[in-house]
């Protein structure tokens, strides 16, 4: 064997060494994350809070309620007071057309559903690495948590429920 031939049999034993190593996946500071979308703005809120996401086919009025709650439907036989938070977080209004979304978010006292337009995905998201929302740039900024690199808003579902009295 030559030394060309041994320099190369040594750089190939190497390269296979470092690529048979356990690839090591730090998770615990990733919290899975349902993206959703909202006048065409991207927020997420944790996954397990979600119970499930339906499509909206009825909604009636709520009598005497203030907003966010825009109204009530019906949930698997039982009255889910719908929020919208668009213009908490300093959106415009917007009708609801055919293709908005009831997000069920189950606290331990209450349950209810948060109006959206869209649902993206389900991904994990480092929440200590979230961004401080710029100055200016969105109103009521206690329901945001922070801002992913990908300008992702990432809610706070504590905030969220205590939105339904």
């Amino acid at each position: 064997m030559n030394t060309t031939e041994s320099t190369d049999r040594a750089i190939l034993l190497a390269r296979a060494a470092h690529l048979a190593q356990p690839v090591v996946v730090e998770t615990g500071t990733f919290t899975d994350m349902l993206v959703f979308v909202l006048a065409g703005e991207r927020y997420a809120v944790p996954a397990s809070a979600v119970r499930e996401v339906v499509v909206l086919t009825q909604r009636v009025p709520y009598p005497g309620a203030v907003k966010p709650i825009v109204g009530l439907t019906l949930w698997r036989g039982a009255l889910l007071r719908l929020i919208d938070i668009r213009t908490r977080l300093g959106l415009k209004a917007t009708a609801l057309n055919d293709l908005a979304r009831v997000l069920v978010i189950e606290g331990a006292r209450t349950t209810l559903g948060l109006l959206v337009d869209d649902v993206q995905e389900v991904r994990p998201i480092d929440v200590p690495r979230l961004r401080t929302p710029a100055l200016g740039t969105v109103r009521h900024t206690e329901l945001i948590v922070g801002v992913t690199a990908d300008a992702v808003a990432v809610l706070t579902t504590e905030r969220l429920l205590e939105l339904d009295p």
